[in-house]
């Protein structure tokens, strides 16, 4: 079966996700408030660290993975911005 060339899958980001007092964690995410949540979810599962050291203070775009819409298998790369290469 062919692979419907219409879908467009979604773009990932690069995120640096700092918390209180736990520091840096760089978080792969389609959105910050998804960067957030996934970060949040895992520390808290973990339970790593005390609670109020977990509060995300701050949330930094770093890189972002672009595609041409016409191939999905060619990246397009920005002149001025970070570009983020996944491998698949």
């Amino acid at each position: 079966m062919e692979k419907d060339k219409t879908a467009i899958r979604p773009i990932k980001n690069l995120y640096r996700v700092t918390t209180f007092r736990l520091g840096d964690f760089y978080v792969v995410a389609s959105s910050f408030d998804a960067a957030k949540e996934a970060l949040e979810s895992r520390l808290d599962k973990a339970n790593y660290g005390f609670s109020d050291y977990r509060r995300i203070t701050n949330i930094e775009l770093v890189a972002t993975e672009t595609w041409s819409y016409a191939d999905e298998n060619k990246q397009y790369f920005h002149d001025n911005m970070t570009d983020l290469v996944v491998a698949r």
